[in-house]
């Protein structure tokens, strides 16, 4: 993701304060969690911890009403009272863009440009960092696509360990195998894949058919 905040630096001229932040719940699974996942330096780290400290700011705001935020001049800013006088004060934040990450229906997070200038963000470079956005968002769904197959591929192969065990021990069929796992997993309330794992590692036992 580096490369990409590098990017959006290039994009949007003299503003290299760039945050990128994951919104790692979805809407509807439940209270949101939030974290940085990429920042240009410690000014930017810094106006990340002051947001979550004090519950407001721009990249919350953005997330939470999945729309895109602008302040030209933070000395005039009232929806962040606490967020925007910190950040002015000790680290020379100025003005802010907070732009959501979309593909499709599906939000992943926000991309937040700082400046120390205030008015830095004109219609022009608003309309190139929401490009920019667009291209971040395909780029941390891909990335979260081949995390989940990768993933997959794996839970696929412990999986498959624990049912040539199974059958061998037992004289089975892979599907008769299989069915024996979700039981196991059905009984004990434990994910399949952790259930074959737990096989893989340790052994068929007794316990495991209690």
């Amino acid at each position: 993701m580096s490369d990409l905040l590098d990017a959006t630096g290039l994009l949007v001229p003299h503003h290299r304060l760039i945050d990128l932040h994951e919104d790692s719940v979805r809407p509807g699974a439940g209270p949101t969690k939030i974290e940085t996942i990429a920042q240009t330096d410690d000014v930017v780290r810094r106006a990340d911890e002051l947001q979550y400290e004090h519950h407001e700011g721009p990249c919350l705001q953005s997330i939470h009403e999945q729309e895109t935020v602008y302040s030209p001049d933070l000395s005039h800013e009232q929806r962040w009272p606490s967020w925007a006088r910190r950040a002015r004060a000790e680290l020379g934040i100025r003005s802010v863009l907070g732009l959501q990450l979309f593909v499709g229906p599906t939000s992943l997070g926000c991309l937040n440009l700082f400046s120390d200038s205030p008015e830095a963000f004109q219609a022009d470079q608003r309309v190139s960092a929401l490009a920019l956005a667009s291209h971040v968002a395909v780029a941390m769904a891909a990335e979260q696509n081949h995390q989940d197959l990768n993933s997959a591929l794996v839970n696929r192969t412990i999986i498959g360990r624990a049912e040539g065990m199974l059958m061998q021990r037992f004289d089975i069929s892979a599907d008769q195998a299989f069915a024996a796992l979700v039981r196991i997993s059905q009984d004990r309330n434990i994910k399949l894949h952790l259930v074959a794992a737990d096989i893989a590692e340790k052994g068929i036992r007794p316990d495991l058919f209690d």
